[in-house]
């Protein structure tokens, strides 16, 4: 397996490191670079708490001749810096960059062009992983070219959900659907969860109620089967479903989630440019 630094290792990033280290003990040196004692402290700490028996192997640094030996010593980038930060960092490093190295970019609306631009070599993967990936159900879409490593590159964003590769014109559209979905779907639990709450129920309890439906419908659809087909067999004639689902048609759910789908990729599409 290829050896890995993290450059810039935010919350996602951190999620991914740990359930990549959870994952596999057969691996390349892992290392992950930020900017401050305490980001250093943060990831320690997490390490410590989720994979208590792999801190040591991990290096983490916030000090520029480590940073620098780290990324020289690496086969995979993992770029997971803010976007922003992006031509400070391409300033600061670009030169450590070679043909040997794969940059595996986690930056948001940043394109491939961008990104080649920016550290100078051919070998660059866009990843969009979603927040699911901090508990291990994550869904991240790939594209670009992987080089050498893209056995070591899937295994590590397999370690925290699955893995679609997809063509770059489309990631406007992943953006808006599987990056942007989570929030989506909260609101659903939310106003579920409230739904209950209005009837009668305990918050807690409707919570409770709401979440495990939703991880339970999401799990019988699978990324397979048709949600059509399983919500009609929850539906009987002049039941309590199809009176509920009637409400919903009635108040345009369709539409509204289709329209933010479109809302969110346009979006997208002008922070890309």
């Amino acid at each position: 397996m290829a050896s890995v630094c993290f450059l810039g290792c935010g919350n996602l990033g951190t999620a991914i490191l740990v359930g990549y280290l959870k994952a596999t003990s057969s691996r390349g040196a892992v290392s992950a670079c930020v900017t401050s004692p305490s980001s250093v402290q943060r990831i320690l700490s997490i390490l410590e708490s989720e994979v208590p028996m792999e801190v040591s192997t991990v290096s983490v640094t916030c000090e520029t001749q480590e940073i620098e030996r780290c990324i020289a010593s690496s086969q995979v980038i993992i770029l997971g810096c803010k976007p922003q930060v992006l031509p400070a960092v391409g300033a600061q490093f670009r030169a450590l960059f070679t043909e040997a190295h794969t940059v595996v970019s986690l930056l948001a609306g940043v394109k491939l062009a961008k990104l080649f631009e920016t550290v100078g070599v051919e070998n660059i993967v866009r990843a969009m992983p979603n927040t699911p990936a901090m508990v291990g159900a994550g869904m991240t879409a790939l594209c670009g070219q992987f080089g050498p490593f893209k056995k070591s590159i899937l295994k590590i964003f397999e370690s925290c959900g699955k893995v679609l590769e997809i063509d770059e014109s489309k990631f406007d559209a992943v953006t808006a659907v599987s990056g942007s979905g989570p929030a989506y779907v909260y609101m659903f639990i939310e106003a579920l969860t409230e739904g209950g709450v209005r009837m009668g129920l305990p918050y807690a309890t409707s919570l409770e109620l709401a979440s495990q439906t939703v991880l339970g419908a999401a799990t019988m659809v699978g990324g397979t089967q048709n949600p059509a087909v399983l919500k009609a067999q929850v539906m009987s004639p002049a039941g309590t479903t199809i009176a509920g689902v009637a409400t919903l048609e009635d108040h345009g759910l369709r539409a509204a989630v289709m329209n933010a789908v479109k809302a969110a990729a346009d979006r997208s599409a002008e922070l890309g440019k």
